[in-house]
């Protein structure tokens, strides 16, 4: 569904962009929210409980959100700070019934590169930088509760992505975060999502000195 929606939105933004003037954020600071579609690419776990041994499927893909804050230098560099929620992810047993459920999220510092396509209002993108990554799982199986269990981790994240300045102030942008953390329960969790952010600039100034 949230692959559905994207879709839709970035096709009208590029029809709006054929036929709107051009516009360019200055430097500055900004703030946004993005949503989409959110991964944590779950492996499969064996189980035993009550002396029956059954297998965890993983269900991972769902709807994940999050807010970003940064700072613009230029139009080519910026440093940026990400809250990311992730989808939580329920598992599948065929012998047992369970309600099993890991909740994950991510908070990311991230460096910005940005190539603007000249006056058009696109740019493409790419992030590097670290995330603390946090899961846990927990809830129970055949009504017998299954302790909890917790990661806590600093890896690399990267994201890449193109955006489009709406105004000298709203931008919108469609990535792909990913956080490069892998355990016996989750690989490489990801999301592709959908971001508006508003730019504390001057609407009259705009990239131009005034």
């Amino acid at each position: 569904m949230a692959i559905k929606i994207i879709k839709k939105l970035t096709m009208a933004l590029i029809m709006t962009g054929t036929v709107s003037a051009a516009y360019a954020t200055g430097a500055g600071g900004y703030f946004g929210l993005m949503f989409g579609q959110s991964n944590l690419n779950g492996q499969n776990q064996t189980l035993t409980a009550g002396g029956v041994t059954t297998t965890l499927k993983p269900q991972g893909s769902g709807v994940g959100a999050g807010l970003y804050a940064g700072y613009g230098m230029n139009q080519y560099a910026a440093i940026e700070g990400d809250f990311i929620y992730f989808s939580s992810m329920s598992y599948k047993t065929s012998v047992v019934t369970n309600s099993l459920k890991t909740r994950a999220g991510a908070f990311a510092l991230l460096g910005k590169g940005m190539l603007p396509f000249w006056d058009s209002g696109f740019d493409i993108f790419a992030k590097l930088g670290g995330a603390y990554f946090y899961a846990k799982t927990s809830g129970k199986v055949n009504n017998a509760t299954v302790g909890n269990t917790k990661s806590s981790v600093f890896r690399p994240a990267v994201a890449i992505g193109a955006s489009y300045d709406m105004t000298q102030n709203w931008v919108v942008d469609l990535s792909y975060t990913s956080i490069r953390y892998s355990n016996s329960q989750i690989k490489d969790p990801g999301i592709l999502a959908l971001s508006f952010s508003y730019h504390l600039v001057d609407p009259v100034c705009g990239q131009f000195l005034c």
